[in-house]
């Protein structure tokens, strides 16, 4: 091995390590969303609670009771999309990353001061990140109100950052609202959505805001081809 090849391998192995030791991974820590870039390795992100999954998966297959379970998602599904899903002509577009059942009390990603229940991505067939989605909910009187404030000062802070945002009532959303902003690169988007829910004789509000970032080269297929999930809100 000549001295150009050893170096190019020690710098490959110290870039590998680097990235190993700094990039997050759901249920270790929550992801910062202001770090995500358009090169974010998705797979990487969500690989060890599909481990833990498939894992549990084949003890209880075998009998074994497991007492591992990730501190911040202990199950996480990866579907595979499809433009035009119930037609005999569909197209594969990607892959969906969603977290099935969270343990309560830990966040799994934040915006500053701001931290979400989940998070969601989309990869596409070639492993590029496509898009990403946060969301947090309120329960109750008092929480959707502190909730509400809660939202407009993420909206204060991203206008700050992006400048106005397009504001407008989407059609999916019966008592909500979308904020886009459309950047160079990117599509970052809020939605804000509140209803009642009837329990019994009681009534109590509830309300869920979700976050996004787009890729613009996924954009339209995000927005045109996806129908399920909380891509249907863009």
């Amino acid at each position: 091995m000549n001295t150009k090849t050893y170096l190019l391998h020690i710098l490959s192995l110290a870039l590998f390590l680097n990235f190993s030791c700094t990039s997050p991974k759901v249920g270790h820590q929550a992801l910062d969303l202001n770090q995500v870039d358009l090169d974010f390795n998705v797979g990487y992100f969500y690989a060890d609670a599909l481990q833990e999954a498939k894992t549990n998966q084949e003890q209880r297959t075998s009998g074994v009771e497991s007492d591992r379970t990730l501190q911040g998602a202990s199950k996480v599904e990866v579907h595979k999309i499809y433009k035009a899903p119930y037609s005999a002509h569909k197209k594969y577009i990607g892959k969906g990353y969603k977290i099935l059942n969270k343990n309560s009390g830990n966040n799994l990603s934040y915006l500053k001061d701001w931290e979400f229940n989940n998070v969601e991505m989309l990869q596409s067939p070639n492993e590029n990140f496509m898009a990403l989605c946060s969301n947090a909910h309120a329960f109750g009187k008092s929480q959707t109100e502190a909730f509400q404030n809660k939202f407009q000062n993420l909206v204060e802070f991203l206008t700050a950052q992006y400048g106005a945002p397009e504001v407008k009532k989407d059609a999916f959303l019966q008592e909500g609202t979308l904020y886009n902003w459309q950047l160079n690169d990117r599509l970052i988007a809020l939605t804000y959505e509140s209803d009642v829910l009837n329990s019994g004789h009681k009534s109590q509000p509830i309300a869920e805001f979700n976050y996004y970032m787009v890729h613009n080269a996924y954009l339209n297929i995000v927005r045109d081809d996806i129908i399920e999930g909380p891509w249907v809100m863009l």
